[in-house]
């Protein structure tokens, strides 16, 4: 029967149990937002540094791959180009005539605009007169030029009517080689050109009634038709200070290279094209010839499977995605404020530290860094195809780092805690102990200390009778094999009967049973008492066994003493800064050595009732023998007046100690 004592313990060890398990989230939360906070932090530093940018690009080119050539119909552009065929027929470079008939054969073809990707500011007879006449006269047709820059001298244009129809044909190429971004205008000294490709869309979507318009603060954004064309900025989505010079806007490439219209220059030069091929078209004319280096590599594949697109059928791209967006088929693509972005990452982040914080297996954190991670790169895709560049690689980035941070600093405090619980007792303990600790660190540790502890425990004294005397006797050598040979086999009861061997005392042990996880139920206070009478019995049958191996010529027989008793304890680390040792406080202890020393002269309590000296003689007080099942063979000594003790106690002395331990 427990008594009153033991029950207020075993609640009090069952409240700080259930507290330290309904908080037990491996990490405290002020870590967890630290950590959040930090890699949020460091992931914003590494993007903006540039660190992230080859890889945005690079997930930014795959989800275009994936959405490119989703647009059904055909484009209102087409492009007729000057092939190898052609070259052979009419070599390099073309004659201003043969250019000439072309552009007269795609008008007289119901052509809307002809834009020409060819340059001519030198004149390549025959034909020039009539050339010079049509660039003059012809108000839809757009000549190229190629903007001067300090690095090389630009290209001038033909005469034509007025400015509006002559367009640069610069392309912005990124670091990779890649071509993401498009061209509207370009200033300089040489005042404010326009490109080929919205020169071309100006002049189409004029004759539908839609002209180009200057909107926002400081006329900054171009409204055309339904949509605004804003500037990009140096660090649009994944792009990390770009030169941003000019008025650049970012190419979809919904439409694909191959999905654009292209006819041989020969069939419009000798008129054998197909009824409405270029009617209402927006018609550019190029070189579609592979020996006239005018290649660009763009995210997404040109014909044959080949990554690079003839200049001429980019620049036909970006004449489609302007007129696709004055028509509203598609809108411009949009990315967040840096800020939001940043505030985007550190609420994922803090979303991956609410889901993990209650997780407690590795694989858990794993298996969340993962999903997450592939929900940004969905999402970035996704985003994607709503004309939404969303920041997918930090957010995955970010998610990925928490999990596998919250990972490593868990795996830290494990660590930290498998120190200090090593550090908690000074001797070895059973394996079952030793991962019924593990599973309560939580309960155990304030830290990577121990908590201080009130609970009910189970102590247990052993001492090597007559050792004092016997040590004048025996050479030192002998007298520490001696007692080292006692100390290893009753270490080893202890451990055998899931104890703790809490502290040597020279020539014995105390051992408890019952820390340093506070017990929170009765079972669990009697199973602890069993234990200790279960150890107390095999230390006499190894004493039997040590006795039975030594040699008697050297060393005497061994006899011990037992004391046992089970109470309230306090639990915690004592000592000085340099020196912490982990124990038991507390008059259960002290009650539980004043048994083992009773009456090792009195020959009612150190023998047998034939009147033979014990050779291992244990005491157990009435609390312990209270715990225990009615098999054990106990008798009473009565009331003893012990040392220590408010008043005096019923003490027992457990018989069969020769038996094997039950």
């Amino acid at each position: 029967m427990q008594n009153e004592h033991t029950a207020a313990a075993s609640k009090e060890s069952a409240g700080l149990r259930n507290g330290a398990a309904a908080g037990d989230v491996g990490v405290s939360p002020l870590a967890l937002v630290t950590i959040g906070l930090l890699v949020a932090l460091s992931v914003l530093a590494v993007r903006y540094s540039g660190g992230l940018e080859a890889v945005e690009l690079a997930t930014y080119d795959q989800s275009v791959r994936w959405r490119t050539a989703a647009l059904d119909g055909e484009a209102d552009v087409v492009v007729v180009g000057f092939d190898d065929a052609d070259l052979a027929r009419w070599s390099w470079p073309v004659p201003d005539g043969v250019l000439n008939t072309v552009i007269e054969n795609a008008f007289s073809a119901g052509a809307s605009v002809v834009a020409v990707d060819i340059y001519r500011d030198v004149p390549v007879a025959p034909g020039t007169a009539d050339l010079r006449a049509t660039f003059a006269g012809n108000p839809n047709v757009v000549a190229a030029t190629k903007y001067p820059s300090e690095e090389r001298e630009g290209v001038p244009p033909p005469d034509v009517a007025n400015a509006n129809q002559v367009g640069f044909t610069d392309m912005v190429l990124d670091a990779d080689g890649f071509v993401r971004r498009g061209l509207l205008y370009l200033g300089g000294e040489e005042g404010v050109q326009t490109s080929l490709s919205l020169q071309a869309a100006r002049l189409h979507l004029k004759q539908r009634g839609i002209v180009p318009a200057p909107v926002g603060e400081g006329d900054r954004d171009l409204q055309l038709g339904v949509a605004t064309i804003h500037r990009l900025p140096a660090g649009f989505g994944g792009f990390h200070a770009i030169d941003a010079a000019g008025y650049q806007f970012l190419l979809d490439y919904r439409r694909a290279p191959w999905q654009i219209s292209t006819v041989s220059s020969r069939d419009v030069f000798d008129g054998k094209l197909a009824p409405d091929a270029l009617s209402g078209k927006v018609v550019l004319i190029g070189v579609t010839s592979q020996q006239v280096k005018d290649h660009f590599i763009l995210p997404v594949e040109g014909r044959a499977g080949q990554r690079a697109t003839f200049g001429v059928v980019l620049h036909a791209m970006a004449v489609d995605q302007i007129l696709r967006l004055a028509g509203g088929v598609n809108g411009p693509t949009r990315s967040l404020a840096t800020w939001l972005e940043s505030l985007l990452l550190v609420v994922t982040a803090g979303i991956v530290i609410v889901i993990i914080a209650r997780r407690k297996r590795p694989l858990a954190y794993i298996f969340t860094g993962a999903c997450g991670a592939t929900l940004c790169m969905i999402g970035g895709h996704v985003g994607l195809l709503y004309d939404w560049w969303l920041p997918s690689v930090p957010l995955a980035a970010v998610t990925l780092l928490t999990a596998f941070s919250v990972l490593s600093w868990r795996a830290l405090l494990d660590r930290r805690e498998r120190v200090a619980l090593a550090r908690l007792l000074t001797s070895q303990v059973s394996p079952q102990v030793a991962q019924e600790l593990w599973e309560n660190r939580r309960t155990i540790l304030q830290g990577v200390k121990p908590r201080p502890t009130r609970l009910t425990a189970t102590v247990l004294f052993v001492d090597l009778a007559g050792s004092t005397s016997v040590a004048d006797q025996l050479a030192p050598d002998h007298l520490v094999r001696w007692v080292s040979d006692f100390l290893e086999e009753m270490a080893e009861a202890v451990l055998q009967s899931n104890g703790i061997v809490e502290t040597f005392t020279g020539d014995g042990l105390m051992a408890v049973f019952g820390i340093p996880v506070p017990r929170t139920s009765q079972d669990e206070i009697e199973r602890d008492a069993r234990n200790a009478v279960k150890c107390a019995l095999r230390m006499g049958r190894r004493l039997e066994l040590i006795n039975e191996r030594i040699d008697r010529s050297v060393l005497p027989a061994m006899r011990c003493r037992i004391g046992i008793h089970t109470g309230l304890l306090s639990a915690g680390n004592v000592g000085t800064r340099s020196r912490m040792h982990y124990t038991v406080i507390g008059q259960t202890a002290n009650l539980a050595a004043r048994l083992e020393g009773f009456g090792k002269d009195d020959p009612k309590i150190a023998c047998d009732p034939e009147g033979n000296a014990l050779d291992c003689r244990i005491l157990l007080s009435a609390a312990t023998v209270e715990l225990l099942p009615v098999e054990y063979n106990v008798q009473s000594m009565g009331e003893l007046e012990l040392r220590g003790a408010h008043a005096p106690m019923t003490v027992y002395r457990l018989l069969d100690t020769e038996r094997a331990a039950p």
